[in-house]
Parts: C-alpha cells; sequence; structure tokens
C-alpha cells in the first residue's frame, strides 16, 4: 500500500443495513479493508456491553468471525470516556442555555453521546491512517433519501452508500443479511436495534 492509497471502511453497526452493504461490497469486488464497529454502550468500569445482550452476544459470537471468515478484518473501538460518564454528576454542562444539566440524555441533532461516543473512536481510528483518503461505506438504503442526502465528503474522507449504487432497499438489504445467517436476532423482535426501538 502506498501512502496516498485510499482505505476503504465499511462502518458496521452490524444491523441490516451495515452488513448487507458489507456482502455487497464481497460481492461485487468492491475495495474493503476494514470493518469498524463503534462500541457506544460499553462501561470500561464495568467492561461490559450496555447493548441489547443477545445483539452483543450475537456480534461476537456470531457476526465477527464470519465477516473475518468471509475476509474483511473487524476493528472494535470504544470511546475513552463511556457513556456512563455524561451520566455521572460532575460532568454536567458548563455553558450554553443548559449549565448545570447532565450531558448525557439523547436529542436529535444534538447528542454528545453520539458525537463523543460514536462518532469519536471511529474518527481516530481514521487517523491511525495518517494521511490516507478515508472511503467510508455506510449502510443507507435507496429508500432512505433524507440520510442519502446528508453523505459527504470532508477534506480526505468521503461517505459513499453502496446500498444505493446496487438499487438496494432496507427490506433487500434484511434479506441479503438472512441469506448469509447474519441477521441480528434482535429482528426477531424490533424493527431495529439501538436507543429507539420501534416496534
Amino acid at each position: 500500500m502506498k501512502e496516498k492509497d485510499p482505505v476503504y471502511i465499511a462502518s458496521c453497526s452490524f444491523g441490516k443495513d451495515s452488513i448487507a452493504t458489507i456482502l455487497l461490497a464481497i460481492e461485487n469486488n468492491e475495495p474493503l479493508d476494514y470493518a469498524v464497529f463503534s462500541e457506544v454502550m460499553y462501561s470500561h468500569a464495568e467492561g461490559i456491553s450496555g447493548e441489547i445482550p443477545e445483539h452483543i452476544e450475537w456480534i461476537r459470537e456470531i457476526a465477527i468471525p464470519k465477516l473475518e471468515a468471509l475476509g474483511v478484518p473487524v476493528k472494535v473501538v470504544r470511546a475513552a470516556r463511556d457513556y456512563c460518564y455524561y451520566f455521572t454528576p460532575g460532568n454536567e454542562n458548563t455553558k450554553g442555555n443548559h449549565v448545570g444539566k447532565l450531558k448525557g440524555f439523547p436529542l436529535g441533532g444534538r447528542c454528545v453521546i453520539n458525537r463523543d461516543c460514536k462518532i469519536k473512536p471511529i474518527h481516530d481510528f481514521y487517523k491511525s491512517f495518517g494521511e490516507r483518503p478515508i472511503i467510508q461505506y455506510v449502510g443507507i438504503a435507496k429508500d432512505e433519501p433524507v440520510r442519502l442526502a446528508r453523505l459527504k465528503a470532508t477534506g480526505s474522507r468521503q461517505q459513499i452508500s453502496l446500498l444505493q449504487k446496487y438499487n438496494y432497499t432496507e427490506a433487500m438489504a434484511k434479506q441479503k443479511a438472512a441469506e448469509y445467517g447474519l441477521l441480528s436476532p434482535i429482528y426477531s423482535t424490533s424493527y431495529r436495534g439501538g436507543v429507539l426501538v420501534l416496534p
């Protein structure tokens, strides 16, 4: 690899869309160097995950080994300050409209948990590649136009949706993940995982 060659990294929550993105990359010989999973809900003090137990167990015991067997190295990253930090007294906001209030509670578009516990460790992983451009595959389906419109290129980092490129809807992504035995058990009871779980 040359210093200026791009690094191709799939952001992977281990939901249907990010798994289908990785599978499409494999099937279509798209370049893919890593999948990166930012484990947001993790307690450093306890050494345990705050993810839905069935989901994190499936990630660790089934999904990661299967992806690596398919030739995709998986990197698990975590923030230095875990989500518990932002709910602990003593770490309240010191400026803005919410001085004295805890930072942890997620607010649409202003969530420090998303910014500091999810995005930052991913960007820190990108920095480990120095000046090499980063091509980030994101799991956004063709039937998510609002999210697709937010894809961007920032400096040496470009976001691409392979689901859009290969004309995949969310339903098709779910089917693709299931074909490979890579559909999380959370889908047997929920529409999705994460902070907001909808029926």
